[in-house]
């Protein structure tokens, strides 16, 4: 990212074209940085809501219930699967993509093709007009790649099934509020009030 930055802002200010070209990688640098520490930042809190969600399927109360939380499982973690998917496919397509560009530039009157790499690297670090200097940063701006579409996909498959898993919690307590309202026993005033107490504990946990 910092190559990137001085390639933006020191060596190609003045290149409007160019300056539009390379901005959204190092954007997308600076997000992933962004989605990283909160994802450090907030480790407690997912670690807590992995907690709840083993409890919920240690607790399943009906096989019903256990149908709704397995179906939107799999929803949440099929769309996980895609999402991780995407991002990796759509950056590594990137990548390929850039890598297959190549430009001609005259260098003391003599025609040169520089081969493009997937993103901008200030070449007074190292001159990658050259191998091997080359294949080894475009195999650094790969790898960096993976783990910035990585990051991203963690924090959106996180979210997901966290989502989902809340859903399906949410769908159980209106089973269980269809069930208090066709019990027989719901004369009884002293089961309603425990039944109507363990829901509303349950819908606290899930919108916490």
């Amino acid at each position: 990212m910092v190559s990137c930055g001085r390639v933006l802002f020191v060596k190609e200010r003045a290149d409007v074209d160019l300056l539009m070209t390379h901005i959204g990688p190092f954007l997308c640098y600076v997000m992933t940085i962004m989605k990283y520490i909160c994802l450090v930042l907030h480790v407690d809190d997912i670690r807590s809501c992995v907690k709840y969600i083993e409890v919920d399927w240690n607790t399943v109360r009906s096989n019903e219930d256990y149908e709704v939380m397995l179906r939107n499982a799999k929803i949440g973690g099929l769309m996980a699967t895609s999402i991780a998917a995407f991002m990796h496919c759509a950056v590594q397509f990137y990548s390929v993509t850039r890598c297959l560009m190549k430009n001609v530039v005259e260098v003391d009157n003599v025609s040169v093709t520089i081969r493009e790499l997937p993103y901008p690297f200030y070449n007074e670090i190292l001159d990658v007009r050259f191998s091997p200097a080359y294949e080894l940063v475009l195999v650094l701006h790969v790898v960096s790649a993976f783990v910035m579409s990585g990051v991203t996909s963690v924090t959106c498959g996180l979210m997901v099934i966290f989502v989902m898993h809340a859903c399906g919690q949410l769908k159980i307590l209106i089973i269980w509020l269809n069930d208090i309202v066709q019990d027989n026993d719901a004369i009884n005033i002293s089961t309603v009030q425990r039944k109507m107490g363990f829901i509303v504990e349950h819908h606290l946990k899930v919108i916490k």
